[in-house]
């Protein structure tokens, strides 16, 4: 067994390095992501623009497209790299790399055998999507850090707390929420989901979990009042995103039922929101407002984005994944099953907006560790018919390899044909 696991780790890490240098090379020398008015080109020059003092802009004017939290990081590359493309990709996949190490202290604490945490590591690194995230420099392994923070934290045994302890932890997870937000605004609600998680953890009297409460929330107001005050000066309201009427005007123009497209005559004023909000940031305007325009249908789009997220999950693990994954997450109990599945939940947003797989990639390290679980269900269950326990680590070596190889048909295939070409 220890023979099999030193040769699954070479091979995971052999993977690693030949994977990288094959695949996600590729990617960081592709300049398509980098273009004006794509997130990781606006990532750059805001922060290229707060390092150099003028605040929070875009060509002269309050940027509040996109929150400033990837940008500071982007920004302070830049200070050292001097190239912004550069600077954001580098950022984007430091906190990829970063992840795979959150991912992996997770999975060692859910699981004893080290050959479920190796293959739920090679599940992860064989995900195509979160690599084009990175290489890309999109802001998405940022926000996955700072959800993989916050589940280590949940995780941590609570039991011997001490008073001053449960303080520390309220304080670094006001941090964390904030910084949650400031890369993705939807990290407000998973904040305040995971919060009520933490304190069902704890067995404090509920006067020691208002004060931490208070402590908490007094710790988040502190380091979110400054922004969305420049949210409320620029736009001329009080919300916690720019973005949220971009978002449900994108998700509008890309329902299939849309008949305004063909019916309006202002279908390009409605195209070039973005344009338009950079330019005039009093255009970003709230949920409300958009509820009363005769284009909305926020309810129609529903079941069309429910059906996208699930043909991503499709596309990207297959039946054998999405098998595994359902009976792993039947089988992962409190508190590791509630924090899973309250961050998932953070997906019912996308539902009212639209969805790409960038987006829905963001939370599928947690498929991976419900696969991992049900990979061990599996092997328990064989493991009680005699015939069939020598032949459990092959069927499982066989269902993570087959996994890994859907992930990469496509780029794999994409990659062999360009070097050919």
């Amino acid at each position: 067994m220890i023979i099999a696991q030193r040769i699954f780790a070479y091979t995971l890490f052999a993977f690693i390095a030949v994977f990288f240098i094959f695949i996600f090379g590729f990617e960081i020398n592709n300049d398509r992501h980098f273009e004006k008015h794509h997130d990781p080109f606006d990532y750059a020059m805001v922060g290229v623009n707060i390092w150099q003092g003028n605040g929070i802009t875009l060509e002269g004017q309050p940027y509040v497209v996109l929150p400033p939290g990837f940008a500071v990081v982007a920004g302070a590359l830049n200070r050292l790299i001097k190239d912004p493309q550069i600077a954001v990709t580098a950022a984007s996949t430091g906190f990829w790399l970063l992840s795979l190490w959150m991912f992996y202290l997770i999975v060692k604490k859910l699981f004893i055998d080290v050959f479920l945490q190796l293959t739920g590591l090679l599940l992860y690194i064989s995900n195509y999507q979160m690599m084009v995230n990175a290489a890309g420099g999109w802001a998405e392994p940022m926000f996955v850090c700072g959800m993989m923070a916050l589940t280590l934290l949940l995780l941590k045994d609570k039991t011997r707390l001490s008073f001053s302890g449960m303080g520390i932890e309220a304080t670094v997870f006001g941090v964390l929420s904030a910084v949650i937000y400031y890369t993705k605004p939807e990290g407000l609600y998973l904040s305040v989901l995971l919060w009520i998680i933490y304190l069902r953890r704890l067995s404090s009297t509920w006067l020691v979990k208002l004060w931490l409460s208070a402590a908490l929330f007094a710790v988040m107001a502190a380091l979110m009042l400054p922004y969305l005050h420049f949210l409320k000066e620029n736009t001329g309201r009080w919300q916690i995103s720019g973005k949220t009427y971009i978002n449900l005007v994108m998700g509008e123009l890309q329902s299939p039922y849309q008949t305004m497209v063909t019916n309006t005559e202002n279908i390009y004023e409605r195209y070039t929101i973005i344009e338009k909000v950079q330019r005039n940031p009093a255009e970003a305007k709230s949920l409300p407002e958009y509820l009363t325009e005769p284009e909305n249908d926020i309810l129609k789009r529903v079941p069309v984005n429910l059906y996208n997220i699930i043909k991503v999950w499709w596309y990207t693990f297959s039946i054998v994944g999405i098998a595994l994954a359902i009976t792993g997450m039947i089988k992962i109990r409190y508190p590791a099953g509630t924090v899973f599945l309250a961050i998932i939940s953070v997906m019912l947003f996308y539902l009212f907006f639209f969805i790409l797989a960038r987006f829905v990639s963001a939370y599928h390290w947690i498929f991976y560790i419900y696969m991992i679980a049900g990979l061990k269900a599996v092997s328990e269950y064989l493991s009680g018919k005699k015939i069939l326990q020598k032949y459990i680590q092959a069927f499982s070596a066989a269902c993570a390899g087959f996994i890994v190889l859907y992930q990469l048909r496509f780029p794999v295939m994409k990659q062999i044909i360009f070097l050919l070409n």
